[in-house]
């Protein structure tokens, strides 16, 4: 059996890793934050206040899930068994209360 030999890595693969980790972290948070609570006041016409409470409550929820779920994932054999349950919560949230016809 081989063993691994450790090496640096170059400066250029460094900031590579460092800007996609960068916009993959940026990304997910600009929309649950900002795109949601804007949904949630002009898709529904809610008042401006309700505005703030969305875009707050989204940002806490971002900070709270976000270690839990991103220290979660390699425990569990990679972000498929540990985002899948996630996404489907969320999607039943977001499904319309009316029942199917």
């Amino acid at each position: 059996m081989a063993t691994a030999v450790a090496t640096k890595p170059s400066i250029r693969g460094a900031l590579g890793w460092a800007m996609y980790d960068f916009a993959n972290s940026i990304w997910p948070m600009n929309v649950t934050t900002l795109y949601f609570a804007l949904w949630v006041t002009d898709d529904h016409g809610a008042k401006d206040i309700v505005y703030s409470f969305a875009l707050s409550g989204s940002m806490l929820g971002v900070a709270l899930l976000s270690p839990m779920l991103g220290a979660g994932v390699p425990s569990h054999g990679g972000p498929l068994p540990a985002v899948l349950p996630t996404v489907l919560r969320a999607g039943e949230g977001l499904a319309p209360r009316v029942p199917w016809r």
